[in-house]
């Protein structure tokens, strides 16, 4: 996968069939000068690359890492994890648990902890599999408590009166309606051809007489909905349910503890030979050094996980280190290209480029060796994807597992200890008694939970009756009017018939005129169906109610509870859950036990780690030359100084050598012609697919694909015009490059519609598949790369300046030294101003050692000379240090209109760029209620002038047209504003330096989950900066991390840290912190970067702290969010996560027709923006179904993994539609 570094080599070598320039007749080409210019800066690319290269490999600007991880396209962590570990004792450690296991497998060689001629694996199989169940059952059991209380305080006769009380409530037109009836009228005339019966002449009449006396019933009944829906949503018997399905869920917890209790009662002898089995094993799971055999089969384990997803990973990676190469091998081009004639004319201008040859020899050198590690990694690559299957991905989780154990052993085996000594404290509960006191309270309860079903069902088809009435109302008319037109032509048809009548005639004259309607048959079918279905589920409810008892039910869920002892036993198991905890932990390893790999996934992994070898057998080589090569620079002095004269050299191979990849993916449109040249014609279902992956102008590309075609064909014309003409002008064609505005798409993306087609339509849409298979190589978003492509004439300038002088084409400079006899009274002055300045730096080298003053310092050489980084490193605590009582103090003195404050906050180095809820950057704010003074400020204080905000305007866009018609009292101001732009349109600001946030400013606060002992201790020493309860000014959330640093969790309370931007943090922390606490203000080392939730991985968590911290577009604008779950605990955390982001929880539910159709969502074009959360309890088919797309359905896990993927999908469009009617 990742060989696709570049884009497929074989379209430019063989020049001659490109599409560009092909001749009419098919015969010769003419080779195409567009490609042809491509390939001449490419030669200039890779001559500027290798120089850049070589200047780093001496002067260590880039390390070897670096340039190999950009080479093998792999993000430098993940590439580090992949090699950077001891294969030899990786090998060692593994060869020596697959021997011990060979042996715990021949029970001969086994005589202590188990029975005589048992094998360890077959002694681990008699553990029942229901131990882990009970287990973590009693670990939970305590957190369940909260739900049974509730449930123990529903009064036990709710649901039977609330039933009871449903008897007659309904008997209104709908209810006396003959179902029947309309169901064989709808058999004779509806488009259901499965139900079709034979006509018989006499029933046919019969039912179409009877028919037509239900007409006044129908009618009355349509009238009626609304009223009905309003006395459905007034009855106690909805909210009586959903309590009782909160007593239901319950009891499954008490049953579940009736079930566990079997388990419970041998808890004892279980353990005992869990502890025993475990013992035993030692020898398998143990080693000398225990931490460092763990390290590296943890290690191994990262390796092997982190190389299966760089298989299988088609996510974009940028050049900028070897931006000039489009493949590995080129590397060595470098010196065809200083012998090529173009380089020799264009750039060395005819000067002899042995000398820069000469100098490149290391640069040679080392390349050689990068091939043969391309080839290494490419061999160990290719090979783990066959080996590295499932079973050797399951094998080196299992084996981690196993080796964890070895350093909780201790730890374990005294929880088993214990939890067997004791846990028998704890009593269980009398099966019988519990089964007998539910199979009582299920029978009572069944008449009642009946009822409230089919009373769902009345709901439903009352709903949807309205539903399709409301409509009716934009389109054919009124339901009543729809329906009594069938009834009164049916009743025309069948008044006043003579003796013995043409009933088939009849029969085929209603069916024609029932045609006639058109599309409104459709509506009146459908309208008679659900009425039909209404009344049926009215006459049902009234017979169900009347079946419900009418004495008080004998058994109560309170009564079930106390039986069950539940509470009691809750609050015991309480006291062992660390035990029980370290007992599960110990349990994973049982079941590890019984997955051992096998000697095949052994042989894999060790082909795995063999070809591995391999690969850092090459890259210590390349270490020892650059090394050498570094040596005996130092050695030759300036012997090749010349060559390190090119200033920013990495910048300009960046710019040139991307820039030129533009262009090639431009030409690879054009030479890709046989499938973009032609409408691809999607059907919808690809349509869809496409809009789900967020690529929504992929949906109809032609017009945009073909706009491109033709572009390359005049940028050939272009190309062949100034290909003869000097260096610096053949960039025009750079230049000419940014008319072009492409699609909008990743790779990646684009990879993720071709292998979803591929997988799901594969047989159905080969067109489309073949189609993204050409697309997912290239990158058509040519918008964004039009700054860059026109700083290219720039790059080319520096770059023939640099080689005009190293070729001798550049004068030397003449520097001319007046030397004047020495003068006394001039001696005295310098000695005078020496002096002067000796007490200046003296009095500034004494401030500087006081603590105001190093700040001071520190913060004057950050604003001249302070890197991006340094800047960030501030940055990520903007959101603490900015906000002022909940208010950001940049948007707040704005919005005030407050200079005085707005400058406070600016001096005190406060983040500019943040945006309010609104999506407005505070400059936007300035600009459109025209205040000249606070825009002048920002401006000057490092605004940043083309954000755009909500409505993809820039701050000088958002001057309001027509304004001086529309406040007239503000033209003066914002002419001064035009002005103000105006005069700092070419000038650029720095940023203030951002305050440094002072440690005794930690709000720090630790999860439940972290140790407790550790955190009192912490606590103690810490007691200024913690605390044991969340707050809101909260800044620090400390959690339990697994092995690999990573938050696993499933709680919403704990990810809410997450998304306000707290920075999270590792237990570990507080550990390094109480052995020295310097550390305290070194948080940055610990923080938590991925959050497993629901078995997936999102590394995402520093990227919300960084959203948050510099207040970026809000995550949710444009969405409005209701919740639609009958029993939903998490109201208020998600309500506080909408709100923060810029959404709005909605206490009622949104109906389409007050918003806008075509509205998005700012940061999620694809999406909806009437978001949905539900339970999966209600039938949501027809909002998630809806034509308008207007609604977005999530269940609660699917929308905390929306947060969690912080995918974006910018709303692009020239000003977005607003999302409610009325808003701006």
């Amino acid at each position: 996968m990742h060989t696709v570094q570049f884009i497929t080599v074989f379209s430019l070598v063989f020049a001659s069939f490109s599409i560009v320039g092909t001749a009419p007749n098919g015969g010769n080409q003419e080779p195409s000068d567009f490609k042809e210019i491509i390939e001449e800066f490419r030669i200039l690319a890779r001559v500027t690359n290798a120089i850049s290269l070589h200047v780093a490999a001496i002067s260590r600007r880039i390390s070897v890492e670096d340039v190999l991880s950009e080479l093998f396209q792999v993000d430098p962590v993940p590439y580090q994890k992949m090699v950077k570990f001891s294969i030899a004792n990786a090998t060692a450690e593994l060869h020596r648990m697959q021997k011990a296991y060979a042996l715990a497998k021949n029970p001969s060689m086994i005589s202590v902890g188990v029975p005589f001629g048992v094998s360890i694996s077959d002694f681990f199989k008699k553990l029942p599999a229901e131990l882990n169940h009970a287990l973590s059952f009693y670990v939970n059991l305590p957190r369940l408590m909260n739900q049974l209380n509730e449930a123990r305080n529903i009064q036990k006769d709710n649901l039977f009166i609330a039933a009871r009380a449903a008897r007659g409530l309904f008997k209104t037109s709908c209810f006396n309606i003959s179902y029947e009836v309309l169901n064989k009228f709808m058999v004779y005339f509806g488009e259901d051809t499965t139900n079709y019966v034979e006509r018989d002449s006499k029933e046919a009449l019969a039912t179409l007489k009877s028919f037509n006396s239900q007409g006044q019933l129908v009618a009355e009944c349509l009238e009626q909905i609304p009223k009905l829906e309003e006395e459905i949503k007034n009855i106690g018997i909805k909210k009586a349910y959903e309590d009782h399905k909160m007593v239901m869920r319950s009891r499954k917890i008490v049953l579940e503890l009736a079930v566990v209790s079997n388990v419970g009662r041998h808890l004892d002898s279980l353990l005992k030979d869990l502890y025993q089995g475990l013992n035993s094993t030692s020898f398998i799971w143990h080693s000398q050094p225990s931490k460092e055999t763990f390290h590296v089969i943890s290690q191994l384990n990262d390796s092997i996980f982190e190389t299966d997803f760089y298989n299988f990973d088609y996510s974009d990676m940028e050049f900028s280190i070897t931006a000039g190469f489009k493949e590995t091998k080129d590397l060595l081009k470098v010196f065809d290209d200083l012998e090529s004639p173009w380089f020799k004319s264009k750039v060395a201008r005819e000067a002899s480029t042995a000398k820069l040859a000469k100098a490149l020899q290391p640069y040679r050198k080392i390349s050689e060796i990068m091939l043969s590690l391309k080839e290494a990694w490419d061999n160990w690559t290719e090979t783990s994807k066959d080996i590295l299957t499932t079973e050797v991905l399951t094998a080196a989780e299992t084996l981690l597992i196993i080796k964890k154990f070895d350093l909780d052993s201790v730890k374990v085996f005294r929880s088993i200890d214990n939890l067997g000594n004791d846990f028998n404290k704890c009593g269980q509960p009398k099966i019988d008694n519990i089964s007998n006191f539910l199979n009582t309270f299920d029978t009572e309860q069944l008449p009642a939970e009946k009822v409230a079903l089919k009373f769902q069902d009345v709901a439903k088809s009352v709903s949807k009756i309205k539903s399709r009435s409301k409509s009716l109302k934009s389109t054919h008319g009124n339901a009543t009017g729809l329906v009594e037109k069938l009834f009164a032509m049916v009743d025309k048809q069948t008044t006043n018939l003579k003796p013995n009548p043409n009933v088939a005639l009849i029969m085929q004259t209603i069916e024609i005129k029932i045609d006639s309607y058109g599309p409104e048959s459709e509506d009146i079918f459908y309208l008679l169906n659900k009425v039909s279905t209404l009344a049926e589920d009215l006459q049902v409810l009234d017979k169900l109610a009347e079946q419900v008892p009418q004495k008080p039910a004998s058994v109560s869920f309170q009564d079930i509870l106390d039986q069950s002892k539940i509470s009691e036993m809750s609050q015991c198991v309480e006291k062992f859950k660390v035990p029980l905890n370290d007992t599960i932990n110990g349990l994973r390893v049982y079941q590890a036990f019984d997955r051992f790999p096998n000697a095949e996934v052994f042989n894999n992994i060790s082909q795995y780690l063999s070809k591995l070898s391999k690969v850092q057998l090459e890259m210590k080589n390349i270490q020892k030359l650059v090394l050498t090569i570094r040596k005996s620079n130092q050695k030759a002095g300036k012997l090749d100084s010349f060559i390190l004269t090119l200033q920013n050299p990495n910048h300009l191979t960046e710019n040139l050598g991307r820039s030129i990849h533009i262009l090639e993916d431009l030409y690879e449109v054009k030479n890709k012609e046989e499938q973009f040249g032609r409408d691809p014609e999607f059907s919808q279902d690809v349509i869809n697919a496409i809009a789900d992956k967020g690529l929504e102008e992929w949906r109809r590309p032609y017009q945009k694909l073909q706009g491109l075609i033709e572009g390359v064909s005049k940028l050939d014309e272009v190309a062949r015009r100034i290909r003869n003409s000097s260096l610096v002008n053949m960039t025009e064609i750079f230049e000419r490059a940014t008319q072009f505005q492409g699609i909008p798409g990743s790779r990646e993306k684009l990879n993720d519609v071709y292998e979803y087609l591929s997988e799901h339509m594969g047989n159905e849409e080969k067109k489309a598949v073949k189609f993204f298979e050409a697309a997912r190589d290239l990158d058509l978003d040519f918008a964004k790369h039009n700054l860059r492509l026109k700083t290219v004439r720039v790059t080319v300038t520096t770059l023939k300046q640099y080689f005009d002088e190293i070729f001798g084409h550049v004068k030397p400079k003449t520097v001319t030294v007046e030397i004047e006899p020495a003068v006394s009274w001039k001696l005295i002055l310098i000695l005078c101003i020496a002096f002067v300045l000796f007490l200046i730096i003296a009095f500034f080298g004494i401030y500087g050692l006081t603590e105001n003053g190093r700040a001071w310092y520190k913060n004057v050489y950050l604003y001249y000379f302070g890197s991006l980084d340094d800047f960030e490193k501030r940055w990520r605590y903007s959101s603490f240090m900015d906000t002022i009582d909940g208010k950001n103090s940049v948007l707040d003195a704005v919005r005030e209109g407050n200079k005085t404050s707005l400058l406070k906050a600016l001096k005190n180095g406060a983040y500019i760029d943040a945006y309010n809820k609104y999506g407005n950057t505070a400059l936007h704010v300035a600009t459109k209620f025209a205040l000249p003074d606070h825009v002048e400020l920002l401006i000057r204080y490092g605004a940043d002038r083309s954000l755009l905000n909500y409505k993809n305007l820039t701050p000088m866009q958002y001057i309001l047209p027509e304004f001086e018609k529309t406040y007239p009292e503000r033209v003066e101001n914002y002419e001064k504003i035009r002005k103000i732009y105006s005069k700092y349109e070419k000038k650029g600001f720095r940023s203030s330096v951002p305050h440094a946030f002072p440690d005794t400013s930690f709000h720090i606060w630790m999860d439940d989950a972290t140790d407790v002992k550790l955190c009192n201790r912490f606590m103690d020493r810490f007691r200024s900066i913690t605390s044991d309860e969340a707050m809101p000014t909260t800044t620090h959330c400390v959690v339990r991390v697994d092995a690999n640093g990573m938050l696993e969790t499933d709680r919403l309370d704990l990810l809410l840290w997450i998304f306000h931007g707290v920075i999270i943090a590792k237990e570990q922390w507080m550990t390094d912190c109480l052995e020295n606490p310097r550390l305290i203000g070194k948080d940055v080392d610990y923080l938590v970067e991925n959050v497993k939730f629901n078995g997936q991985v999102y590394k995402t968590v520093l990227t919300w702290s960084e959203a948050m911290a510099k207040s970026e577009m809000p995550y949710l604008l444009g969405a409005y969010v209701a919740v639609v779950a009958t029993d939903y605990k998490n109201l208020l955390t998600l309500s506080s996560i909408v709100t923060t982001h810029g959404g709005v929880m909605m206490n009622t539910f949104p109906l389409k027709e007050h918003f806008i159709k075509g509205s998005h969502p700012y940061l999620h074009a694809h999406l909806g923006p009437l978001f949905l959360i539900h339970d999966g309890a209600m039938d949501l088919s027809v909002y998630k179904n809806d034509v308008d797309k207007m609604y977005t359905l999530f269940t609660e896990e699917e929308f905390i993994v929306f947060m969690l993927k912080r995918e974006i999908n910018r709303d692009s469009r020239v000003n977005p539609v607003a999302v409610l009617i009325g808003d701006e």
